[in-house]
């Protein structure tokens, strides 16, 4: 039986570079479409590691696929990549390095990794919801600054806040109302709060007074 393999993946819109740490294969590139890579998962041995670096979006298919065929996924950090391929010393930066950087990285620290759990229906809604808030308030807030310096359109300027405000209320009870079901949920919304890019999110819906304590973030 063939051993399990340790494989780095570099995740692009376009196309998905792979290395294996046990060097089992040479650096492969491919179509980042769910038939090619489903045919290439099939060659790799059962229980095998995947670490993709979490990439805007576009590792979420790929890992659920993985995850669904039975691998074991791992969705890493950048800069914890990052700060490990100046550690090993690597140079430069390319598609291909980074794949064998992320395959040395999850060889070498699978033991304290969490692995990729796919976000139930619900959990997937309740981010979408948050960020598209998000997104929504940081518009608000620019629109309210731009209108400022442009006399004339008060009226309508006012008109249009008044219908971001009324949406972003909508999302507010659709998230609270969601989160209200479980624990589980809640607590997705206190980790929500801890990611960098929806930090603001929990200062300006009040989800935290409403539905979890605030967690304590690193300044």
């Amino acid at each position: 039986m063939q051993s399990k393999l340790t494989i780095g993946m570099d995740i692009g819109k376009a196309e998905v570079v792979v290395a294996c740490h046990e060097s089992a294969f040479a650096v492969l590139k491919m179509a980042n479409a769910v038939p090619v890579l489903r045919r290439w998962l099939a060659t790799l041995p059962a229980g095998s590691r995947l670490g993709l670096e979490a990439s805007g979006g576009y590792h979420e298919p790929v890992a659920e696929l993985a995850h669904s065929l039975g691998f074991t996924v791992y969705i890493l950090n950048p800069k914890d990549v990052h700060h490990y391929a100046r550690a090993l010393g690597a140079r430069g930066k390319t598609d291909r390095l980074d794949a064998q950087v992320i395959a040395a990285y999850v060889a070498e620290h699978n033991a304290r990794l969490h692995a990729f759990v796919p976000l139930s229906a619900d959990e997937k809604l309740l981010r979408e919801l948050a960020r598209r808030r998000a997104t929504l308030v940081n518009a608000k807030s620019m629109l309210q600054q731009s209108l400022r310096v442009l006399p004339g359109f008060e009226r309508e300027g006012r008109e249009l806040l008044r219908a971001m405000g009324s949406f972003a209320d909508r999302l507010e009870r659709k998230l609270a109302e969601i989160a209200a079901r479980s624990s589980e949920r809640a607590a997705l919304v206190k980790r929500l709060q801890t990611i960098n890019c929806l930090r603001h999110v929990s200062k300006s819906f009040g989800l935290q007074s409403r539905l979890v304590p605030r967690p304590s973030c690193p300044a």
